[in-house]
């Protein structure tokens, strides 16, 4: 999962709006 979550971190640094719906649900998944 961690290749999947750099290309998660890629589209925050790009759309902030789904950063918040990004950050939650990775943080989650990391956990």
């Amino acid at each position: 999962m961690k290749a999947f979550g750099g290309l998660l971190v890629t589209t925050t640094a790009v759309s902030p709006p789904i950063e918040s719906n990004t950050l939650p649900f990775y943080g989650s998944n990391s956990a």
